[in-house]
């Protein structure tokens, strides 16, 4: 493909890499060692290199361009909710507005 595929894909690659920091950042600092918001996070994180091999698999498969940039832009936007789905799960704040009692509660279920 050429230099405007090109450069749609480093930029989905780019984001698929800070969804994963992102997913890091929380793992280190929200789980605190609880098993529930670790397997959370683990089980949300194996969509990384899920969607990293998708990604290529379909950029080598490709022969259409508008068709390749539309997949790549369905990519990012879902990215994009994802990244807000585990922001709204796993920020501070969110965190603090969670009654301990239901956070234990839900810990213990998980």
């Amino acid at each position: 493909m050429g230099a405007r595929i090109d450069a749609r894909v480093r930029g989905v690659e780019s984001r698929i890499d800070g969804f994963e920091r992102q997913l890091e950042h929380y793992s280190a600092q929200r789980s605190a060692g609880r098993e529930g918001p670790v397997q959370a996070i683990a089980l949300v994180s194996t969509y990384v290199p899920w969607l990293r091999q998708r990604v290529r698999e379909e950029v080598a498969a490709s022969t259409d361009e508008p068709s390749l940039l539309a997949f790549l832009q369905t990519v990012v936007l879902d990215l994009f909710q994802a990244s807000d789905f585990i922001t709204d799960w796993f920020s501070e704040a969110s965190v603090q507005g969670v009654p301990l009692t239901l956070f234990e509660a839900v810990t213990r279920e998980c």
